[in-house]
């Protein structure tokens, strides 16, 4: 719809000059699209990287604790290859309820595991407060209605000696770029928007 009013928009003022970025569209579409024959193209190639992809064996009945399983045990990898810098956890969820929960487990877990490791360091009986800070792992939500500055601040490096859960809808997918990626989490289901003929209405559908 954008691009349409663009091109209408075009006709009246000529002088108009219209800049497309995208990682996802095919350029000569757009060169068609919007019928300029001198419109220029201009190409961004990126690095390419060796990618290990893992599937789950078996359905799991709640993608929420499996995600969670799966971020323990990256986690855990992470510690055992001495804590290297910049090994961020993207995970891709279909919805915003999705990624808090996400970041609130993230949270009770990680606040969870270090005051055990304090217990076991200053004895059983010893009184230890316990702050997110002290966890090794933190998450950081991204979805499109939070405010610009809780986004920008999934986007920001890894804290020293910790590591970073970027917890995201599909925004992260073609919108933004998240650096120092290890490890990518999808659980391959997201909310689409379909016309019901029956009904003769739209409705949201995971699929």
């Amino acid at each position: 719809i954008l691009l349409g009013l663009l091109r209408m928009i075009q006709t009246v003022r000529p002088s108009l000059r219209v800049v497309v970025v995208t990682s996802i569209a095919d350029s000569e579409d757009m060169v068609s699209f919007f019928e300029e024959k001198n419109c220029g193209v201009l190409h961004v190639h990126s690095d390419t990287f060796q990618v290990d992809i893992r599937h789950c064996r078996n359905p799991v009945s709640s993608y929420v604790s499996a995600t969670m399983n799966t971020i323990k045990a990256l986690h855990r990898q992470w510690k055992c290859n001495g804590c290297v810098p910049d090994s961020t956890i993207l995970v891709f969820v279909p919805g915003s309820e999705e990624v808090q929960k996400i970041c609130d487990l993230i949270a009770e877990w990680g606040i969870t595991t270090s005051s055990r490791r304090s217990h076991k360091k200053h004895g059983s009986g010893a009184h230890h407060e316990v702050s997110p800070v002290d966890a090794s792992i933190y998450a950081r939500p991204l979805y499109a209605t939070l405010p610009v500055p809780t986004q920008m601040r999934a986007l920001e490096p890894c804290e020293v000696g910790r590591q970073k859960v970027v917890v995201a809808t599909n925004i992260a997918e073609v919108s933004l770029r998240v650096d120092g990626v290890s490890a990518v989490i999808d659980v391959g289901l997201e909310w689409v928007r379909l016309f019901d003929s029956k009904s003769h209405s739209y409705r949201v559908v995971l699929v």
